[in-house]
């Protein structure tokens, strides 16, 4: 996989760490509602692990600071 540097200010890094929040209750959410066919779900919990990753990296990554 390619990768890319990304230097942002602690702030911003924080709004950021919460967007992914929001988007990842937002999903949880949707697929509670009942109101996703089996795809929709299947591609929701798929990129939901994948920003959740992304989630944890960044909050490791602030923890450190």
């Amino acid at each position: 996989m390619t990768e890319i540097e990304l230097s942002l200010p602690l702030k911003h890094a924080r709004f950021v760490l919460q967007a992914i929040d929001f988007r990842l209750e937002t999903w949880k959410k949707a697929v509670e509602s009942a109101e996703l066919d089996e795809d929709e779900i299947s591609d929701i919990n798929n990129d939901s692990m994948l920003l959740q990753g992304v989630r944890d990296d960044l909050e490791t990554k602030l923890a450190a600071y």
